[in-house]
């Protein structure tokens, strides 16, 4: 089984730190790098999954799942996924997840007022993570979910 992931966010959203995360959890990983994107084959117990790690929208290309990367110390961050999620609502109407990184800041500038209004209207769910600061363990369970 092949699935293939797209990874979303702007600078400093936490994307490459979770991929790097990825990468040491599970061998044999392969990733290819450019400016503009990363494409990484993760083997996992279910299968193969490739994973873009990308700042736009490849066009015609089909992904199983896009995870949306924002950041709670930077607000406009929050809005950019939210944008580029209906954009990719609007091109595929497949399932993604709007994912925010660093939740344990001490001052967010996103509040939690903010993700609730964001969740009723997107009707979907916000995850939370801090890629740095997780295991291993907490790293895998929570792709694990991503691409179940």
């Amino acid at each position: 089984m092949e699935r293939k992931v797209l990874i979303v966010g702007g600078g400093d959203t936490g994307k490459s730190i979770f991929v790097q995360r990825l990468r040491r959890i599970y061998d044999g990983c392969v990733g290819v790098r450019s400016e503009e994107e990363v494409v990484i084959t993760i083997p996992t117990d279910h299968g193969l999954y490739e994973t873009w790690q990308c700042i736009y929208l490849p066009d015609g290309e089909l992904f199983d799942t896009a995870v949306f990367m924002f950041e709670y110390g930077r607000s406009d961050s929050l809005k950019d996924a939210v944008r580029n999620a209906k954009e990719y609502k609007r091109i595929t109407n497949r399932d993604f997840f709007l994912v925010g990184n660093k939740c344990d800041l001490e001052e967010p500038e996103i509040t939690a007022d903010d993700i609730g209004k964001t969740q009723m209207a997107l009707k979907v769910r916000i995850d939370h993570i801090s890629a740095q600061k997780w295991t291993d363990a907490q790293i895998k369970e929570f792709w694990e979910y991503l691409v179940q």
